[in-house]
C-alpha cells in the first residue's frame, strides 16, 4: 500500500477546490461510520487508468460480505449505463 505523509496529504488537500473538500468529507465520513458501526460496512477498490489492475480494501466485513457489495455494485452500474440504450446494445 502507498501510504501518503501527513504532509502530502495537507498538501493535496489544500489544492482540491471547495467541491472536491466537501465531497472528500463526505467519504471520509462514511468510512468512519463503517469503524465505529457495525451494522455499516465499505469496500474501497483503487486502480489507475493506465493500469489493469485494482486493490480492494475493506472496512467492517471480509471477503463474501465484500464480494456480494461488489457484485451487486457490478450489476447496478451494468444496469445504469445499459438501461437508455437500444435494445441491440444490451446486448453487447
Amino acid at each position: 500500500m502507498d501510504q501518503m505523509t501527513r504532509e502530502e496529504i495537507d498538501n493535496a488537500i489544500n489544492e482540491l477546490d471547495e467541491a472536491e473538500r466537501e465531497y472528500l468529507k463526505l467519504l471520509i465520513s462514511r468510512i468512519v461510520r463503517c469503524f465505529v458501526d457495525d451494522d455499516h460496512e465499505a469496500v474501497l477498490l483503487f486502480g489507475r487508468e493506465s493500469a489493469s489492475q485494482i486493490s480492494m480494501c475493506t472496512v467492517n466485513c471480509d471477503e463474501i460480505p465484500a464480494a456480494n457489495m461488489v457484485n451487486y455494485a457490478h450489476n447496478l452500474t451494468s444496469f445504469m449505463v445499459t438501461r437508455d440504450a437500444p435494445a441491440k446494445e444490451k446486448f453487447n
